[in-house]
Parts: C-alpha cells; sequence; structure tokens
C-alpha cells in the first residue's frame, strides 16, 4: 500500500501457470491504474513493500531457497521499472532512501540507496539502521490499518470466538483477525465446513448487530494473516481469490 498516494498495489499470483502479475488501483477512485507488468522473472517474485512512489519488489536466491535477494522498483503510478538492484536485499524504507543489505551474515553491510534512482549511498553502523527503523515507526500514517491475528492459542481467542458464537450462533476455530473501527468491531473467522475451512467476514455495530456479513473464502486449506484492512473509511478485502471488494464503514 502506497498511503502517501493512496496506491494500492496488488500481487497476483497463478499457481496453475506459475506466474505472477502486479497491479496498481487508485483508493480516490476505485480504478486500475495499471496492469500486467513485463518482468524478465515471472514466477520467483513478491512484493516488499510500497512507499511513497516506488513499489519494491524481491528474487530469490535460488527456487530452494526462500532468502530473498534482489531489488526491483517500479513506480506506482505507472508500474513501470524504476530501477533494479539484483546484490543486494531490502531491509527498510523511508521518505528519502532505503536501507539494503549486503554480503553474508558475518560480513552483512548496512547501504543507503536512493529510493528514486537506486544510487548507492553510504553505510550504515547497526545502532543507526535502529534508529531509523524506531523513528519511521512513530512516523507512519494512520491512513492504513490492518487487524490484529489471535491464533486458537491466544488467550483473548475465545473471548472473540464467544462473542461471534453469541452474535450468529456459530462457533469460530483456530484463528481470527479482530479490528476496533470507532464504535464498530470487524472480525474474521473461521468455521469447519464439508470442504475443510471456511472464511468469514463481519461488521458488528455497538449494539451487538450485525450490520455486513461475508464469505471470504467457502473452502480453504489453511488461515490467512491480515485477511482485510481498513483505508481510511474503507474496509478492503479479498472474496474467494476473485473479487476485491471496497466496502465503505463509519
Amino acid at each position: 500500500m502506497d498511503d502517501q498516494n493512496n496506491i494500492l498495489v496488488l500481487e497476483l499470483r497463478n499457481h496453475d501457470h506459475r506466474s505472477v502479475d502486479f497491479a496498481g488501483i487508485d483508493l480516490k477512485t476505485n480504478k486500475i491504474l495499471w496492469q500486467g507488468v513485463k518482468l524478465e522473472e515471472t514466477w520467483w517474485l513478491g512484493l516488499d513493500t510500497c512507499y511513497n512512489g516506488r513499489i519494491y519488489l524481491h528474487t530469490y536466491k535460488d527456487p530452494q531457497n526462500p532468502a530473498h535477494e534482489g531489488i526491483l522498483a517500479l513506480d506506482s503510478k505507472t508500474g513501470k521499472v524504476a530501477w533494479k538492484d539484483i546484490g543486494k536485499t531490502f531491509y527498510h524504507v523511508s521518505m528519502e532512501h532505503l536501507i539494503v543489505t549486503e554480503g553474508d551474515d558475518d560480513n552483512r553491510k548496512y547501504i543507503s540507496l536512493e529510493a528514486v534512482t537506486g544510487k548507492a549511498g553510504r553505510e550504515f553502523i547497526l545502532k543507526e539502521v535502529f534508529k531509523i527503523v524506531s523513528d519511521k515507526k512513530e512516523q507512519e500514517s494512520a491512513k492504513t490499518r490492518n487487524p490484529f491475528h489471535f491464533s486458537a492459542d491466544h488467550s483473548y481467542f475465545p473471548k472473540i470466538s464467544d462473542f461471534v458464537k453469541e452474535i450468529t450462533g456459530e462457533q469460530p476455530v483456530i484463528a481470527a483477525d479482530y479490528m476496533e473501527n470507532g464504535e464498530q468491531v470487524i472480525i474474521s473467522f473461521y468455521l469447519y465446513s464439508n470442504e475443510g475451512l471456511s472464511n468469514h467476514l463481519i461488521v458488528v455495530d455497538d449494539e451487538g448487530v450485525v450490520i455486513f456479513r461475508a464469505c471470504m473464502a467457502s473452502h480453504t486449506k489453511g488461515i490467512g494473516f491480515d485477511t482485510f484492512f481498513v483505508f481510511e473509511k474503507t474496509l478492503i478485502f479479498v472474496k474467494e481469490k476473485k473479487e476485491l471488494i471496497f466496502l465503505k464503514i463509519s
């Protein structure tokens, strides 16, 4: 999510064809800005983060090693490649620059790169890196909010599960994503079904009334994290891996 430009970036994976694509959506108009990025690598790519006009992708050391390696920067407004550096690994981003790593664990360096051009800057000591990361967390935009994730072994999960059962008659299992949005509560939860698990989303008002409900996945083999998020006053989630839903909430 590029909060500074109100652009939502999607990573779209097709496991049958072993291909990955990316798309940018303007959250002020809910219009697709771009899709169909043509890259040399068509599968072993992933999304690290988005910030202030740039999207940062990573590749992998090799197909058998999930460790990230390499940086590919796209323009968040167009999806076009701005620059790449295959010898460095993304670590952190701020307004002016990225912090990247270079080298193995014993000889790792922390180096700044210009966010716009990818040009290498100075090297940081680890203490400086920790301070930069800490300062960034304090200044992060409040436009986008993600839920808290609670697994079944967390002490708070039974309270969420019982609350959902009280208002829906159904008992959530395994995990839940939970967010308080003003006087509303938003919960993503799982139920056992004939096909395995089903993932549901509810929005509850301050009187305990369900004002919105959706089935996000009718049969899934596992659970997800951050199954929804709120951008300003819009609830955003994916339904059945096919639809991106935007719901205005108070």
